[in-house]
């Protein structure tokens, strides 16, 4: 499954599973289309204010944010952002025919809910962001409506293990020497001293002009003014970030 596939199913999965909860059998939930709240408020206004007898709450399950876990690296597993938006027009929630379930209360199950349930296979690492719970500002609400964000994040599900190469550090180790390194194992480091692409590689065999090469020990440089860039590359693994050094 593609991340792709993640960010349009999570939401109905997180939907499906607090329906499933006899908690909220008196609070409809539904995902945000577009992600816009107030405009699915507006829509949803009818079954928000009168669930199974009841009114005044209801939960919008936003769409997923999605980011790179790691900077500045390609591929792998993504960090996933999962919200939801509890919306309580107080008035109808405390009346007689109100569910007596406060934004907070209904926030405390939320997050119970997503805990127990994991999510395995899809995602992995469900826990509470920071803030867990805040108030949530959404634009062309009654006055009387308050709104609360209960926010998790998690980690895209892989069962690929993808490997990556350690950037390079470099060390001065005389006036006119440095030295290359990276902490993976047995990767090798490509450079140039003329602020040229450091290609990994055979890749270089198709530029012509490359001055890229392999580090094989200390480098001479001219402690007045020197640049260089580096990449770590291992077979297996994908290449480090490109490094640039200069005095």
């Amino acid at each position: 499954m593609n991340t792709e596939d993640i960010l349009d199913r999570l939401p109905y999965e997180l939907a499906a599973r607090l329906v499933s909860d006899p908690f909220f059998d008196d609070i409809p939930v539904v995902v945000a289309v577009k992600g816009n709240v107030a405009q699915e408020y507006s829509r949803l206004r009818a079954v928000i204010e009168e669930t199974s007898g009841h009114r005044g709450v209801a939960v919008i399950v936003q769409q997923i944010v999605a980011d790179d876990i790691y900077e500045g690296l390609p591929g792998g597993p993504m960090k996933l952002f999962p919200a939801f938006q509890i919306l309580e027009n107080v008035e109808l929630n405390n009346d007689d025919a109100g569910t007596k379930k406060s934004c907070r209360k209904v926030a405390r199950h939320i997050i119970k809910n997503m805990k127990l349930a994991g999510f395995r296979g899809l995602v992995q690492g469900m826990k509470c962001a920071q803030p867990a719970i805040h108030p949530a500002d959404i634009k062309d609400l009654a006055d009387e409506v308050v709104a609360e964000q209960v926010n998790f994040e998690c980690q895209e599900f892989s069962d690929e293990q993808i490997l990556y190469c350690l950037p390079p550090v470099i060390t001065v180790i005389s006036d006119t020497q440095v030295t290359l390194a990276t902490a993976t194992p047995s990767a090798a480091i490509w450079f140039t001293t003329d602020d040229s692409f450091p290609f990994p590689g055979k890749a270089a065999d198709g530029y012509e002009g490359s001055t890229s090469q392999l580090y094989t020990g200390p480098i001479t440089v001219d402690p007045a003014s020197f640049v260089i860039r580096a990449c770590a590359s291992q077979a297996g693994y994908i290449d480090s970030s490109i490094e640039r050094f200069h005095n």
